[in-house]
This record gives C-alpha cells, structure tokens and sequence, in this order.
C-alpha cells in the first residue's frame, strides 16, 4: 500500500512539472510496516535457516536419514497447516504471527524425536516386527507426547483473552498448532512408519 501511495504521489508532481522534487515516506505508520516487512523476512528466512541444525541434530539423535528426512516433514506439517489457516481465515503476518513457526519448531520437535527415537530404538536390528515396535512406541511415548501437547495448549489458550489483537493470534495459533502436531504425532507418525520403509 505504502508504494502504491508513493506511486501515486511520484505521479502528481509529475503532472504539476516538478519532476526534480523528491520525498520519502516518513512517521509511525511507515517505520511499523517497514519493521513488520523486515521482520517477516527475516522469520521465514531463519524457518529455513534453522530446519539445517535441528535437521543434523536429530539425524545424530536417530542415525538415520530416512527417520531424519520423515521426521522433519511429519514435524512441518502442523507448521504448515497452521499457515493455511491463516491464509484461510484472513489472518495476515504481523510481527506477532511470524514467530509462529520459529516457536513452534522448537517446541515441537520434541514430541516427534521422542516418538522416533524410542521406535527406532525399539525396532533396531529386525528384532520386533514393525507393527509391534510402533505399537510399543505409541503406547509408551503416547502418554507423554498428549500431556505435554495438553500443557502447551493450555498455556497458549491463556493470551486468547487478553485484549491485544496481535498477542490473542499468536496464542490461539500457537494452540492450533500444538494440538495439530499432537494429531500428527500419534495419527499420522505411526500410520507412516508402518506402511514406509524407515
């Protein structure tokens, strides 16, 4: 918007001749959309930058690259769900809204790597057949994986009655995102690991 408006007025001082005249857009306004322009940029830009080391961290944690490669993926999805939503419902990416997915890549890996460690650590070697390692896994990391998504949610759901429009977003899609991740974890997770090769 703020160029359309520059355009606009670079326009009308070209119809009233005095092409050499030049502004800058200055005040409140201009200095917020400018910090929020930079600051989804630099969001998305550390979302990827950041998925290398946790990548590496949880391939040294599992030692295996399909495991690795399957968990990054089943971990990103909540976080690209949550956007879709976004996208859905009209929300736009503010200052708040953009730390969702750093936030969110932090704390919900652990759920996943919980999960994939003990499978992993269950199924090593071919001794247990791959329907009772995820069976095992799921009954044993599946108590810990909902009360720790519960928790979170819980947290989270607190900022949806404060008052600031940016801070109540961030909460309830910080919720949304955690109880995504908990479907994906004990639905989606274990359905994969039984039907692919990992």
């Amino acid at each position: 918007e703020l160029l359309a408006i520059k355009g606009q007025a670079q326009e009308a001082l070209e119809r009233l001749g005095a092409e050499d005249l030049e502004f800058e857009i200055t005040g409140r306004d201009f200095l917020f959309a400018d910090m929020s322009d930079v600051l989804v940029k630099g969001q998305m830009a550390s979302m990827l930058w950041a998925g290398l080391p946790i990548g590496l961290m949880v391939f040294f944690a599992l030692r295996s690259w399909l495991l690795t490669i399957g968990g990054m993926l089943v971990m990103g999805l909540p976080i690209a769900m949550t956007f879709g939503v976004m996208g859905w419902c009209g929300i736009p990416l503010s200052t708040a809204t953009t730390m969702i997915s750093s936030v969110a890549m932090g704390l919900m890996i652990d759920n996943t790597i919980h999960f994939l460690y003990h499978y992993r650590h269950t199924h090593a070697g071919g001794r247990v057949k791959t329907a009772e390692a995820v069976s095992s896994t799921l009954i044993s990391t599946g108590r810990a994986i909902i009360i720790t998504s519960v928790i979170l949610i819980g947290g989270f759901s607190v900022g949806i009655t404060g008052s600031v429009i940016p801070t109540v977003q961030f909460s309830l899609l910080m919720g949304l995102v955690a109880l995504l991740s908990l479907l994906v974890n004990i639905l989606l997770l274990p359905a994969l690991l039984r039907v692919s090769p990992w």
